[in-house]
């Protein structure tokens, strides 16, 4: 099973991902609700961080990622990791690094 890190930086959250094992990229969920998946945010070719700028200050997220293979498949889906956002939010567009 894939694990991740969730931290607060100043512009929401920062999601480093982990090492690919044979696919072409990432699906990341965020919830705000413990237990559940909720809602697809991002879907990633590559890259090993994501930076969520679409949340509220001082708010906690949780964060699910399944690899995404070039059969369109989708791997096993990562622990879900909690974060809570600082209480002041930078402005920004959703990226990826």
């Amino acid at each position: 099973m894939p694990s991740l890190i969730a931290e607060p930086v100043e512009a929401g959250s920062r999601i480093t991902l982990p090492r690919l094992t044979g696919g072409i990229g990432w699906r990341i969920w965020r919830s705000d609700t413990p237990g559940s998946q909720g809602e697809v945010i991002a879907t990633l070719a590559g890259g090993s961080v994501y930076i969520d700028v679409n949340v509220s200050a001082g708010k906690t997220y949780y964060y699910t990622v399944r690899e995404v293979f070039a059969n369109g498949t989708l791997g096993e889906a990562s622990k879900a990791v909690g974060v809570k956002t600082v209480d002041e939010i930078a402005g920004g567009d959703a990226s990826a690094a």
